[in-house]
């Protein structure tokens, strides 16, 4: 029987690209790629253009690996809103939302995905350096993010016992 892996979830705006493109560049060469080896990444349309042009230009053999990203996730917006939902359905245990400050305060659908990654306690990172420690941790042996499936469970469970009506 195979492992499933873990999903962890991944977008960078396009703010954040532009103002750290030596930094990404350094990520996507070095960490991005054991990312995908080790989860199953859900990575924004836009993001993953942009780390395959990285790649494409630096090391065109792994572009291969960001090609092959199993993404289904649309650009902007409505892909930040698909991540969010996957979080909230407990099916992700980490998100790296690399944003700045005035993005999560201007834009509901940042500010939600990051939200939302604080209230289902899950592992959240928004810039590169705390994805870069975050990373590290997780190669040097620190475990792993697990889905907190029993308190999704014990969600869905109270759901169920208060019906939209209120208690009976």
């Amino acid at each position: 029987m195979s492992e499933t892996k873990l999903r962890l979830g991944f977008t960078c705006s396009q703010r954040y690209r532009e103002e750290h493109t030596q930094e990404l560049e350094k990520f996507v060469l070095n960490d991005f790629l054991w990312l995908v080896q080790t989860f199953e990444v859900l990575i924004t349309e836009g993001t993953k253009n942009t780390l395959l042009s990285i790649l494409k230009l630096k090391d065109p053999n792994k572009a291969k690996i960001i090609k092959s990203l199993s993404v289904g996730l649309p650009p902007r917006k409505e892909g930040l809103v698909a991540l969010t939902f996957e979080l909230i359905e407990g099916r992700m245990g980490a998100v790296f939302q690399l944003t700045s400050f005035l993005e999560l305060r201007d834009d509901l659908s940042q500010e939600l995905l990051r939200r939302q990654s604080e209230v289902h306690n899950i592992v959240y990172a928004s810039t590169l350096k705390s994805v870069g420690q975050i990373v590290k941790n997780w190669k040097e042996g620190s475990p792993l993010p697990k889905l907190n499936l029993i308190n999704n469970q014990l969600r869905l469970d109270k759901l169920h016992a208060h019906p939209a009506g209120g208690k009976k």
